[in-house]
């Protein structure tokens, strides 16, 4: 017979690994849930060029903190840039950008599925240079670049430039020579130009 210290145990070993799963599964599906927001423009009357941003908000707000930095590194060398959330309101007719600029956290290794989805929903990238923006923890993602990436060039786009940026700051030091990614961010946007 199971003693009532046992039974009393198990249930709280149940209830521990159901509220885990439970709480991994919605941080997952809030991860992966398109956000609606409109276009905001940033620097009308720049003349570099004209970049469209689109990103998948995360659970933090260091994905939002990375896109924002390339965006002021855009800005500073006079882009207009135009931001947005990716989801199937985001507008797909790219013929007045010269720049498309993709972001996104990674969840379960992979980029979120709004961004995914954005690139599917385009169609024909018909040639787009490509910026990706991605944002992890440390040893998270991996391939993701390369999933991202792929689903552009699929899509005809070129991928110009691809940044994994990690929230742990040895991890980007180990890639970019230095910890912050806000830094890192920002002078990547500084050093795109059109090509």
């Amino acid at each position: 017979m199971v003693s009532k210290r046992i039974k009393i145990a198990i249930i709280v070993v149940v209830v521990l690994i159901v509220g885990f799963f439970g709480t991994v599964g919605i941080l997952f599906v809030i991860g992966h849930t398109p956000h609606v927001s409109d276009v905001q423009v940033s620097n009308p009357e720049g003349n570099a060029g004209v970049a469209f941003v689109v990103y998948q908000p995360g659970i933090s707000n260091f994905q939002e903190k990375v896109t924002n930095a390339f965006v002021d590194g855009l800005i500073s060398n006079d882009w207009r840039v135009e931001i947005t959330t990716a989801s199937s309101q985001t507008p797909t007719d790219l013929s007045n950008y010269d720049l498309l600029v993709l972001g996104s956290p990674i969840y379960a290794d992979t980029p979120t599925q709004p961004v995914m989805d954005y690139v599917s929903n385009v169609g024909d990238l018909e040639g787009m240079n490509t910026v990706i923006l991605l944002t992890g923890g440390a040893g998270t993602g991996d391939d993701a670049p390369s999933i991202l990436g792929n689903h552009v060039q699929e899509a005809n786009g070129v991928v110009v430039k691809s940044l994994m940026l990690y929230s742990t700051s040895a991890s980007n030091e180990e890639q970019y020579g230095t910890t912050d990614p806000i830094v890192i961010a920002t002078k990547a946007g500084e050093e795109c130009s059109l090509l």
